[in-house]
């Protein structure tokens, strides 16, 4: 068989599944057209070409005719190169007759493409961490005082004003009273009661702007948990404010009367946060979590032998990461054909792109944004390894022990904190059925006040918890800090290979 010398013809697969939108047309029409000057003929130019006619047949029934005039010099253009084409079709058949039927050479692939998925994460991650950071520092823009909202005090604001309520609250029906007699200490409960509520709302729309991110981030579970919890907290908040102000003001004694009404209040939030955290806890349970199947001891141990094969063993090891995926996939074969990658080098790596940063974020979903990081980086260690990058043995031990000991570290902080807040979670739910079991329940006005006094009080001790971790823990808390995901097109763009181009 003849060959045809090395060209780059356009891989027209890619686009025979797709549909034609109109102000696609014209442009499309002038692809093939170029392919055809350029005599770049195909099997598949051709069926591209039916394509486009029959997709222009559709326009005819669909659109207005000003639309379809403004088609016409396209439709034009693609009658002109049939003739071309049927020639091609006819040329086909001939050689096949002989014999003799051409085929087209693989190329070399562009430079571009010979940028590694290990190099495309290494940008993907620079660009995760620029957004950890504008996380860090991130302001609510309705803040006057321009306060990081990592240690927004809306957040623990909103729980110091809660202890103090509840504690007041529970200190007067455990003596039962309806009040201490000191004005300022009575004042001060009235106090914590209105600025409860009014952090509680406010407390909603920082978890709110949260929930948008998520949304962004394409992570449902965090999604769907931190829009509840936002509206939720607003209620909540206008319940507490309006109750508390009409109590005072002489107009409804509800809360007061009904003092069941706030334990069922928080236990609304603490059903959406147990399921959560009960999701992520039972795979930690059962050894399924992430780092749990890498068995990051068993990966030391390899580290640490002699053996001539310990980039295998480790690569073997730790295949909870999937390397393959990032050139295995079905997209990504079909661009790493051979006809078809060296025309598509800038596709190849907006998909490894893509690819890598959503990996980034099913980290981040799993085990939060600082144990995803290190988990991250431990991965593009690996990557390295696979594609065979050359690099110094004991320099690259040294990295991965180095990240293993710092996911370890990350990883044991992310669950011994989701522990925490299922504690603080299993408190409320508790005390909700405290509270509806001393309501329901055959027990006297007395004995009722004083039982709720004390669950008030306990509430105040554990509402601990979640200051603690509104305070400190800004990526873990109940309220969680969301990190942006890696734009896709800003990593493309900082891609080293792309820089000339």
């Amino acid at each position: 068989m003849s060959a045809i010398a090395k060209t780059r013809p356009v891989d027209f697969h890619q686009y025979l599944g797709r549909t034609v939108a109109p102000r696609d047309f014209a442009g499309l029409v002038d692809i093939a057209a170029k392919e055809v000057a350029a005599k770049n003929f195909s099997v598949n130019l051709r069926l591209f070409w039916n394509h486009l006619w029959d997709t222009y047949e559709g326009f005819e029934s669909t659109l207005q005719q000003k639309e379809i005039v403004k088609l016409a010099p396209a439709y034009n253009k693609l009658c002109e190169i049939w003739k071309p084409l049927e020639d091609y079709r006819l040329s086909l058949q001939k050689a096949l007759a002989r014999g003799t039927l051409p085929t087209i050479q693989p190329v070399e692939p562009k430079k571009e493409e010979g940028v590694q998925p290990s190099t495309i994460a290494e940008t993907v991650i620079a660009h995760k961490r620029e957004k950890v950071e504008e996380a860090d520092h991130q302001t609510f823009w309705w803040d006057p005082f321009k306060f990081k909202e990592k240690s927004h005090p809306a957040l623990w604001f909103a729980d110091v004003t809660e202890i103090g309520f509840l504690a007041y609250e529970g200190g007067l029906r455990a003596a039962g009273i309806e009040s201490v007699g000191i004005p300022a200490i009575d004042g001060l409960g009235l106090g914590f009661s209105i600025l409860g509520g009014l952090f509680y709302i406010l407390t909603g729309f920082i978890v709110i702007a949260n929930a948008k991110r998520a949304t962004k981030n394409n992570d449902a579970l965090l999604k769907m948990r931190m829009w509840a919890m936002g509206v939720l907290y607003i209620g909540i908040g206008c319940i507490i404010l309006l109750t508390e102000l009409l109590k005072y003001v002489g107009l409804g004694g509800f809360f007061a009367a009904n003092p069941w009404l706030l334990p069922a209040l928080f236990f609304i939030p603490c059903i959406v946060n147990l399921m959560e955290v009960s999701k992520r806890l039972i795979p930690y349970a059962q050894g399924k979590d992430l780092v749990s199947r890498l068995n990051l001891q068993g990966a030391l141990k390899i580290l640490n032998s002699n053996d001539a094969n310990w980039k295998e063993a480790l690569l073997e090891h730790l295949k909870a990461f999937d390397l393959s995926k990032f050139d295995q996939g079905e997209n990504m074969k079909q661009l790493l054909r051979a006809e078809s990658r060296a025309n598509n080098p800038r596709e190849i790596m907006r998909k490894r792109a893509e690819l890598l940063g959503q990996k980034m974020e099913d980290f981040q979903m799993e085990i939060g944004v600082r144990a995803g990081l290190e988990a991250f980086e431990l991965m593009i260690l690996l990557l390295k390894l696979k594609e065979g990058e050359e690099v110094n043995e004991e320099e690259i031990k040294n990295e991965i022990r180095e990240r293993i000991q710092n996911l370890d570290a990350e990883n044991t902080r992310w669950w011994r904190i989701q522990k925490l807040r299922f504690l603080q979670q299993a408190f409320v739910f508790c005390f909700f059925i405290a509270t509806m079991t001393t309501t329901l329940g055959p027990y006297s006005h007395q004995v009722q006040e004083q039982t709720f006094g004390r669950i008030y009080l306990a509430m105040a001790v554990q509402r601990t918890i979640p200051t603690y971790l509104d305070a400190f823990c800004p990526f873990e808390r109940n309220d969680t800090l969301v990190v942006n995901r890696a734009d896709d097109e800003s990593v493309f763009k900082d891609l080293p290979a792309l820089a000339s181009s």
